[in-house]
């Protein structure tokens, strides 16, 4: 089984993932999914770091004729630069991948448009997680050791630029219920309920 988990800033995507993963001893993807992608291409984890969940384009890497294992042979980068749009192949080509090693085990994959290149996958669930104001500043002001006020600013930043990177490449609306299979409110229903759900009921393990 696979899960991909969308997710407002401090709704607490990572806590519902973490959990989930020791639970049922899914393979859990966040940051780690970029060191995969680094590691699969030869590139450096900053190029990947430096798109990471942003709708950017035609980044001035300056990386000339370097070919791909994810490209068709003989391709390489144009013009010295390598684009957003190939950096999100690369990095889907890896989604792709992981999820098929894991398949016995089971993965969950944080954000990074999974559900979206994982669309096709009969064994993938996707989960977007949202959650009150409060409870959001809260997480937020916890986890970065800023003011309510930097919290809120973050929270406006971050979420504008997953909208724009979901909205770009899988063609849906970050966010919306139609984009994803269910979507739960941890501040309404707590974060253990919607663990439970999650599991029992969208992934159907007892």
């Amino acid at each position: 089984m696979i899960l991909s988990i969308g997710r407002q800033l401090g709704a607490g995507g990572l806590e519902v993932g973490k959990q989930i993963s020791e639970r049922t001893g899914m393979r859990l993807y966040d940051g780690e999914l970029l060191d995969e992608a680094a590691r699969e291409s030869g590139l450096s984890r900053d190029c990947f770091k430096r798109v990471d969940e942003q709708s950017h384009h035609g980044l001035g890497i300056g990386i000339f004729g370097m070919r791909f294992p994810f490209f068709s042979e003989g391709s390489s980068v144009n013009g010295g630069a390598l684009s957003g749009d190939e950096l999100f192949k690369i990095q889907s080509e890896t989604i792709k991948k992981l999820a098929d090693e894991n398949r016995e085990r089971g993965c969950i994959f944080i954000g990074r448009c999974a559900n979206y290149v994982l669309r096709d996958d009969s064994d993938m669930r996707s989960v977007f997680l949202t959650a009150s104001n409060e409870d959001r500043i809260k997480r937020v002001s916890g986890r970065f050791g800023c003011s309510a006020e930097e919290a809120q600013e973050m929270m406006k930043k971050i979420d504008h630029q997953r909208t724009a990177y979901f909205d770009y490449y899988a063609s849906r609306t970050w966010g919306k219920a139609s984009s994803y299979h269910i979507c739960l409110n941890t501040s309404v229903l707590g974060m253990e309920r919607c663990i439970n759900i999650i599991i029992e009921n969208l992934l159907q393990i007892k």
